[in-house]
């Protein structure tokens, strides 16, 4: 049993049982979790099928029992069927199923099925589960085995029966089936005998069609115009309300109007007083700072010396250099332990000084970029001078950009009240002479190589077009944008640094600004430059690629040089253009913006040579000047200003006229409801003409229309005396012809049945004993001239048989008004009429399986009259009376309109003519 649970099946797989024996089967289901034995719960969930039911949803081992612990699901009772098929299958819900083995007993002896030692198992897998064989087979068992098999022949035999009993139905259905659609048939038939009536019938009431519906039009007039009345009343009662109101609410819109200008007039000027105060205090303030940093110099030289670094250290490197009199800000340069020579710069840095330290002086360009001056922040050294520490820093210990970035959005925020900032940032690089958009993908970066060239956008303007320029809201966007630039940037290993800067990088923020006071804007530039390091070819022994690399910064170098030298002679001509470097940085050492440069110093005595160019350099830098910096101002922004207040003028004079209009707007409604006033009383004048007309016109279509019955009613009993009388046959096929009819079937006359190769709508009916036919045109109606020797049939008036056969009842007599007639009992006095021969089928109709079917029609004879006369009196009466229907969809076409119009006991059947 511990070895049942050292091994297991994973995943959702079946198992197939066959050639079992019929009968309850118990199975019971070995699991363990030994693969997920540090849990959690939840990582296994899945269901269990037997015979294609799920019997366990859910299970989930570890949570139940734990790792490495067997569960045990036991006697669960399942049922095999006469295929002797058993089928298990598990379905992961979370992961996949496990499965340790599988047991299965019958369920009198509780032992195993199989009598060999081996049971295949079927299924997405090779396993062969092992079973013990089978002992001890009770005789019981052999017994109920037996039973059940003549139970199994006794159900197939009754299934056998039951099989027969079926096609027995299936046949008795499908005569019922032909049965009904020969009843189907004759009902069509009759529906398209009731729609012929129908027609018949509404000919015969073309005259009354007319009146009800001249009637009903006058009747809808009426009502249009007492509508109309009462909505022009409500209207007018709804104006003089509003007519009441607005003279009540411009006399307070006037006296709010003047209250609210004179308050405006004084929260005007009083705006405007404490607005000119701030704008020149602003101004003085700004003034007063930007001459601080114009008194230090336009272009302000922080030197910064690194620390020694670990192999220095070790090999015992002399210093060099001597800023320990950095409160002075001078930098000695030292020979053989003696002063060589000694240089003065704005601030000096130690090895020990930290960023903080070096930001403390340089925090102050931030605001002046916010206040819309152009500012330059460029480091400058030979190679592994700490030049990019000094930008950009580490994680831990921030450099200049991050920490000018920071401050940039700290003043924004205190100044949101006051002032709307926008701020973008872009990331370049000027590598071999060549510009290079660091925020472009490194896909497309080599393909937008050639097309970046400076232009002037404006006077000492200049504008790299086609960079990204990414929004930033916070300084967390900012610095991931910088970063992102940062890494795509040129780095390389030479001699003197291991990641040395490959090309100049330079970070460029622009800050456009909007005063909400004034409405001045300003749109100034931040450059965040990180030169690469200056290097002597046969000092770094550089070769290939880094050797075209070195030759390129140090022209590019070498170009600031011969700028910064013109630019502290004064010369006339300034070759800015000599590099793409001193070509970007032109308005910056232009004279527009303001400048800081840090020079970077190496404390190695072997690097004196390259420490006293940097020195020499950087003391050339210090002497130029730029004079004052010009304020960058946004004149778009002031016109765009300029723009709105002209529109807001305009739409003040658009709203006066609007007011004015208002008001000869109420002085015509008030003309209107007077003249509504008169068309009421004019429509009401007419409403009572025409309802006098009205009552005229009734009295006059009632009399048209007795007239009309009373000579329709002299017509039909000239013709009901012309028709000789109706042969009747035999009601049923079962009598014989010897067989006397009673009175109720001699009252019947019954049709022949239709052939079977009767397939259309249209039926030919066969000729009436006087030698007339029925009506199958529409055009055959009473009113035709042609039409009245004809034999009329009268309208059926009770219920209609679905056999094939018909019965027809004698006519009764129509009434001659309109208005109800005194009741009269009316009785058959008709004498019997001598019977029919039974209609026999002809040799060719027995051949082809068809039969002549005789029905009684379920309505007697008796009291016809009677009831045609109740019928047609109570039909008469709701048709006079006015019914308010919008829309009639059937009728006689009367003028323009459709009128329908049915009068019988099936009058309500009429269909459209």
């Amino acid at each position: 049993e511990i070895l049942l649970y050292q091994t297991a099946r994973l995943g959702d797989f079946a198992y197939k049982f066959q050639s079992l024996e019929p009968g309850d089967y118990f199975i019971d289901l070995h699991f363990a979790e030994i693969e997920f034995t540090e849990g959690p719960t939840g990582v296994r969930v899945f269901d269990i099928f037997i015979q294609g039911a799920k019997v366990i949803s859910g299970l989930d081992l570890f949570s139940q029992v734990g790792a490495n612990t067997p569960l045990v699901i036991a006697d669960l009772r399942m049922l095999v069927g006469l295929e002797g098929e058993l089928s298990i299958r598990l379905e992961g819900v979370t992961g996949t199923a496990i499965l340790c083995g599988i047991s299965i007993r019958k369920e009198a002896t509780a032992t195993y099925v199989e009598d060999t030692g081996m049971l295949a198992v079927k299924g997405k897998t090779d396993t062969v589960l092992s079973l013990p064989p089978q002992e001890n087979v009770d005789c019981k068992t052999e017994e109920e085995t037996h039973e059940m098999r003549n139970d199994c022949e006794q159900q197939e035999k009754e299934m056998a029966d039951m099989k027969r009993m079926v096609d027995k139905l299936k046949q008795e259905n499908q005569r019922k089936s032909k049965e009904c659609e020969e009843a189907l048939s004759s009902l069509r038939e009759l529906q398209n005998e009731l729609m012929r009536k129908s027609m018949h019938v509404g000919s015969l009431a073309f005259a009354v069609e007319g009146q009800v519906k001249e009637k009903s039009r006058w009747f809808s007039s009426l009502r249009d115009l007492t509508r109309k009345l009462k909505i022009m009343k409500m209207e007018q009662i709804k104006l003089l309300e509003e007519a009441s109101s607005y003279k009540l609410l411009v006399q307070d819109i006037n006296e709010f109007s003047s209250h609210i200008h004179s308050r405006v007039k004084q929260d005007a000027e009083l705006h405007e007083n404490l607005k000119v105060k701030f704008v020149a205090g602003e101004k003085e303030r700004k003034e007063l700072y930007n001459k601080i940093l114009e008194l230090k110099g336009n272009i302000r030289v922080f030197c910064r010396c690194r620390p020694l670094n670990f192999e220095e250290i070790e090999a015992d490197v002399s210093m060099g250099v001597d800023v320990e009199s950095t409160k002075s800000g001078e930098v000695i340069v030292m020979s053989n332990g003696f002063p060589k020579k000694s240089f003065k710069f704005d601030s000096v840095f130690g090895p020990n000084a930290s960023q903080a330290d070096v930001f403390e002086d340089t925090a102050p360009f931030a605001t002046s970029v916010i206040d819309g001056y152009n500012v330059c922040i460029f480091a400058y050294g030979q190679t592994g001078t700490g030049k990019t520490f000094t930008m950009e820093g580490t994680p831990e210990d921030r450099g200049v950009n991050y920490r000018t970035l920071k401050n940039l959005f700290q003043i924004t925020k205190e100044r949101e009240n006051r002032y709307n900032y926008e701020i973008s940032v872009s990331v370049l690089e000027v590598y071999n002479e060549q510009i290079r958009d660091l925020l472009v993908p490194a896909s497309q970066s080599a393909s937008a190589l050639k097309r970046f060239e400076i232009r002037q956008v404006s006077e000492g303007n200049h504008h790299v077009p086609g960079l990204v320029e990414a929004s930033v809201r916070n300084i967390e966007e900012a610095w991931d944008v910088l970063k992102t630039g940062s890494n795509a940037r040129a780095v390389g290993k030479t001699t003197a640094n291991e990641h040395s800067s490959r090309s100049h990088c330079i970070h460029c923020v622009m800050v456009k600004g909007e005063n909400l006071l004034n409405g001045e804007c300003t749109k100034s530039k931040l450059w965040l430059v990180d030169l690469a390091g200056s290097e002597r070819v046969a000092k770094t022994e550089v070769q290939g690629e880094r050797l075209k690399e070195t030759q390129n910064i140090n022209k590019s170098l070498s170009a600031l040089g011969d700028v910064i030298f013109a630019l502290a002679n004064k010369s006339s001509h300034i070759p800015f253009r000599n590099s793409k470097l001193t070509h970007l940085l032109q308005d910056s050492l232009g004279g527009d913006s303001k400048t800081l440069m840090f020079v970077q110093i190496s404390p190695n005595e072997k690097d004196q040579s390259e420490t006293l160019c940097s020195l020499n350099f950087a003391s050339r830098v210090r002497g130029i000047e730029l004079g004052p910096a010009k304020k960058q101002l946004d004149n778009t922004e002031l016109l765009k200003y300029k723009q709105m207040v002209e529109k807001w003028k305009q739409d003040m004079k658009g709203k006066d006229e609007q007011m004015r209009k208002m008001e000869e707007t109420m002085f015509g409604l008030e003309a209107k409801i007077k003249e509504r006033d008169t068309k009421n009383k004019t429509l009401q004048d007419k409403i009572k003409e025409l309802e006098s007309q009205l009552l005229v016109e009734r009295k006059l279509a009632r009399q048209h229309v007795d007239t009309k019955i009373a000579e329709q009613q002299t017509k039909q009993q000239n013709e009901d005396e012309k028709r000789p009388p109706l042969a009747n046959i035999l009601l049923a096929s079962n009598k014989t012809s010897n067989e006397t009819s009673t009175s109720k079937e001699m009252a019947n006359l019954t049709r022949p049945p239709l052939s079977e190769s009767t397939t259309t709508s249209s039926y030919d009916l066969p000729p009436l004993p006087n030698g007339g036919f029925k009506y199958n045109d529409l055009t055959e109606k009473e009113n035709n001239p042609d039409m009245a020797e004809r034999f009329q049939i009268p309208k059926r008036t009770g219920r209609f048989s679905v056999c094939p056969k018909r019965v027809l009842p004698p006519p009764a007599p129509r009434r001659s008004s309109l208005a109800p007639m005194p009741f009269f009992p009316v009785t058959s006095t008709s004498p019997l009429r001598p019977p029919r021969q039974a209609i026999t089928n002809s040799p060719d109709e027995k051949k082809s399986g068809t039969s002549q079917v005789l029905c009684v029609s379920p309505k007697l004879h008796k009291s016809n009259g009677k009831m045609l006369s109740s019928i047609l009196r109570r039909s008469m009466q709701k048709r006079m009376q006015p019914r308010q229907q919008p829309l009639r969809r059937g009728g006689i076409n009367v003028g323009m309109e459709k009128v329908r119009l049915s009068i019988g006991s099936r009058g309500r059947l009429a269909h459209r003519v």
